[in-house]
């Protein structure tokens, strides 16, 4: 018998965050094309961001699916439950939950929702099991399906570790995606109709956005301690070594995608850390190049200031890399100590720079990602952040800056408990819960700062957009300069060099690197004096 599945996206339902980009869910087509190729179920595929609600509720009410796999991400968990709660109303399908936001928050999924079960890790290995356990048409069934949460009578029962993961079982899941399932083309029509050009060459991604996303490793073991990623495989099968796709099956993949989709521009391999193992990205970079379909297409992908050197940018750049976004997060050695980030070179804000700067030198835009407010910080530590990002940005790099650490389940700062996070209290179906939101820092200067400024940086924002007559989204890079902003202004510091920088941005134009060398000036006392 052939069971019929129909699997759901994470649900942001609202607007897009600045600079942020629609894309397929990849991680529930991937468990669809694996079913498929396994002749186990006929599997629908449903983007609600895309397709809109609606479309949720007639698939859900015109059709008898035996399973209702939802995807969630920390984010996108109140939508999710929603959605689900929703489809218990209307259907008796069994309802399966999966991803990081399933993984870290099954209590609060069986105490929320009907949820029948929640897998841990991978979902494709999981969802199969779970096919055939259903066909034996008793739930004990899914008790023997080891690295899921099953809800029983009166509890729920965690079946403990699934088996650790090998390459080659990743590489089979990998390979099974089929492309040419995937929407992409609505996706590019809907982007083009956000972002205009102009607003892609300020972030350096003029030409860039029909972009295919691809995944080809597991995760990154460095385990930051802002992260949840880092931990989902560990959490479902033990300790869990990261998976990375061979360039031989990441060239596969790629061929298969551009057959798919013959209009793609270009690839982002948005794996935690593709740069992890050098030898395989300057292998990679070598088949690029030798691969005459591939002429003219960019690349951008994620990396660790730790992890480039002058060959792997070279090789990177040869091939088509455009981007690289570097997980920078701080500039401040103390914080990045207690990010657990584990940079193992007695200067970190020192490699940082160079790394960022040899990127620049190679022909490529670095993107770093910053976060100014962590929980460790001081006021000395922000400043030392911005007073770099104002000098690289003013060489030509890209930044996006994060305000506070997002309060992510699963994560290791999450479960300390010496820290505080917001909360918010939103109404599910009718029912006020209680989720947390950003974790705070701990120094009450920096508290105070964190808060005002965030409240200050839409007017900031605005006035800057409104002195070049900018209409339609904000660009990018302009937030983080925004916000930048907003602290010297609270601090009594002089903004002269970040108006500069935000005009220059604004304007796309060349940057005199000598303007942005300079040591901030106090102008006044700020916050720090209140």
């Amino acid at each position: 018998m052939k069971y019929k599945i129909l699997l759901i996206g994470p649900y942001k339902s609202g607007e897009l965050r600045i600079g942020q980009y629609l894309s397929p869910p990849l991680g529930v087509h991937r468990i669809a094309s694996y079913l498929k190729s396994r002749g186990l179920a006929d599997v629908d595929v449903l983007d609600c961001d895309l397709e809109g609600e609606e479309k949720f509720l007639d698939l859900v009410s015109s059709n008898r699916y035996d399973i209702i796999g939802f995807s969630l991400l920390q984010q996108t968990l109140k939508n999710d439950v929603e959605l689900m709660i929703s489809a218990r109303r209307m259907c008796s399908s069994l309802l399966v939950a999966g991803g990081q936001g399933a993984a870290f928050n099954a209590n609060f999924l069986f105490e929320n929702s009907s949820v029948d079960i929640v897998v841990k890790g991978f979902g494709e290995f999981a969802m199969e099991h779970i096919v055939g356990a259903l066909a034996k048409e008793n739930s004990e069934s899914f008790l023997d399906i080891p690295g899921i949460f099953v809800r029983t009578a009166d509890c729920f029962v965690d079946t403990g570790d699934a088996k650790p993961y090998t390459k080659e079982e990743f590489e089979h899941i990998s390979l099974c995606t089929d492309f040419s399932s995937i929407p992409y083309e609505r996706y590019w029509r809907f982007m083009e109709s956000v972002y205009t050009e102009k607003h892609l060459k300020i972030m350096r991604n003029d030409g860039m956005l029909r972009t295919i996303r691809l995944v080809t490793s597991s995760h990154c073991p460095m385990k930051c301690r802002f992260c949840s990623s880092t931990n989902f495989l560990d959490h479902a099968a033990g300790c869990q070594r990261p998976l990375l796709l061979r360039p031989e099956g990441i060239i596969r993949m790629m061929r298969n995608a551009k057959e798919s989709h013959p209009s793609a521009t270009s690839f982002y391999i948005c794996d935690d850390d593709f740069v992890q193992d050098k030898k395989r990205v300057l292998e990679f970079c070598s088949l690029v190049e030798q691969e005459a379909g591939f002429a003219g297409m960019a690349f951008f992908c994620l990396s660790r200031v730790d992890r480039v050197d002058g060959p792997v940018l070279a090789a990177m750049k040869r091939a088509g890399f455009r981007f690289i976004i570097y997980g920078v997060e701080s500039f401040s050695k103390k914080v990045l100590r207690d990010m657990g980030k584990r940079i193992s070179h007695p200067q970190p804000a020192i490699l940082a720079k160079e790394a960022i700067e040899s990127t620049i030198s190679a022909g490529m835009t670095p993107l770093m990602n910053l976060i100014i407010f962590y929980p460790t910080a001081n006021v000395q530590d922000i400043i030392e952040t911005i007073e770099h990002s104002i000098s690289l940005v003013g060489k030509g790099a890209r930044l996006t800056v994060y305000p506070y650490i997002e309060f992510y389940a699963g994560s290791d700062i999450a479960s300390d408990a010496s820290f505080e996070h917001t909360t918010t209290e939103p109404e599910i179906c009718g029912k006020a819960v209680l989720m947390p939101e950003f974790v705070l820092p701990k120094d009450p200067i920096v508290r105070a700062l964190a808060a005002e400024s965030t409240s200050r940086l839409s007017a900031m924002r605005e006035s800057i957009l409104k002195r070049h007559s900018w209409e339609g989204v904000v660009p990018h890079p302009l937030n983080g300069i925004a916000l930048f902003m907003t602290v010297y202004s609270l601090l009594g510091m002089d903004c002269s060099r970040l108006e500069l920088l935000a005009d220059r941005i604004m304007e796309d134009a060349a940057f005199d690197n000598n303007a942005f060398e300079r040591s901030p000036r106090v102008r006044g006392v700020g916050i720090l004096g209140s």
